[in-house]
């Protein structure tokens, strides 16, 4: 396995990523935000946002750094 990108065509992922982008700079409206429990590395549960883009199938899962941006925007 080359990098990681290689790794994401092959198996995929149910959230975007910045191997999505492939090296692109995007411009997207935001189609809607939700509220989700996310499963954690050890087992635990954690509420997270996700913003689903028009036209993109996947969603952004947001760090507290990009949600408290987003919620000042």
């Amino acid at each position: 396995m080359s990098n990681v990108s290689d790794f994401d065509d092959l198996y995929g992922s149910k959230y975007f990523s910045a191997p999505d982008l492939h090296g692109e700079t995007w411009l997207r409206r935001i189609g809607k935000v939700a509220l989700v429990e996310l499963k954690e590395k050890d087992g635990s549960t954690k509420r997270k946002y996700l913003v689903y883009f028009d036209g993109v199938e996947k969603a952004l899962v947001l760090n507290k750094t990009n949600a408290q941006k987003l919620a000042a925007a």
